[in-house]
């Protein structure tokens, strides 16, 4: 923004200054699905999936509410067992971002931007990492889920309470296993261990992607009529895209090799073994 910039060298008498990031804050904000018929056959379509995926995996039901958001902001304060599905039409993420500019005299400047852009998330569940002060790990998932109804590939809208659930009842085994690889670094800079963390989701994504490939893509796709598979396909390019599915094809094959039940057996044994053959 360089009528910002002018504005800052101008404020401080030089075009030499240092800055700092003096503080940074995100929330997420929606909105809402006002067609009511729309909202609860979204909704109806999630709870069929999620007891779908759930019989076929034999794993327990982790959810204790889906509903669709029309209040102004839910309640996620909650300290009891179970997930909250919150299905919403679409997710803007809002960011404040404050600055501290200075000069070589010590003249100082603090500039605030605030920004609004779509979140671009269909589906997520995350687990927070914290180090605490005796150097051990402690994880702390999310006790909700945020799932769009909208996305331009309709395939990729109808898949996440399949793909996220699955995420959801795997997320334990693979926390156990990055847990121990950080003990193993627990001397390494951050950008090492940021590494280990990429590359277990990057292996939990693979075998996510490969259950959903396997239990549930031909339900979608017979969903989606005649241009089925170009939805599934153009879902398939994007993701090639991105850092974290590069081990999606070849979870896709080990899945339908071992068939559903093997690979699930596997990753809760020791996801190193399915890793083990990502790698081969």
């Amino acid at each position: 923004q360089q009528t910002l910039l002018e504005s800052i060298y101008s404020g401080l008498g030089t075009d030499e200054v240092q800055w700092r990031l003096a503080n940074i804050s995100h929330r997420l904000l929606y909105v809402p699905e006002t067609r009511k018929e729309y909202a609860k056959l979204y909704e109806n379509y999630c709870r069929d999936m999620i007891s779908y995926v759930l019989d076929a995996t034999k794993m327990a039901n982790p959810y204790r509410l889906v509903t669709t958001l029309s209040h102004e902001k839910p309640n996620i304060a909650y300290d009891g067992e179970g997930i909250a599905a919150f299905l919403v039409h679409n997710l803007i993420k809002e960011s404040a971002v404050t600055y501290i500019f200075s000069n070589a005299k010590g003249k100082r400047l603090q500039v605030e931007l605030n920004g609004k852009k779509f979140d671009g998330s269909v589906g997520s569940y995350s687990t927070d990492i914290h180090i605490l002060d005796d150097g051990q790990f402690e994880f702390r998932r999310k006790n909700y889920t945020i799932w769009q109804n909208s996305a331009s590939n309709p395939y990729t809208a109808l898949m996440v309470p399949a793909e996220e659930t699955l995420h959801i009842v795997l997320r334990e085994y693979t926390e156990k296993v990055i847990n121990a690889d950080l003990a193993i670094r627990a001397t390494s800079t951050f950008n090492e261990k940021k590494a280990v963390i990429d590359e277990w989701i990057s292996v939990e994504e693979a075998i996510v992607g490969g259950l959903v490939h396997t239990l549930i893509q031909d339900k979608i796709k017979a969903l989606l009529s005649e241009r089925a598979q170009h939805f599934v396909n153009a879902d398939t390019k994007f993701k090639s895209k991105v850092k974290r599915y590069h081990y999606l094809e070849k979870g896709i094959g080990i899945v339908k090799q071992l068939g559903h039940t093997e690979s699930i057996k596997i990753y809760k044994s020791d996801p190193r073994r399915f890793r083990a053959l990502l790698l081969s």
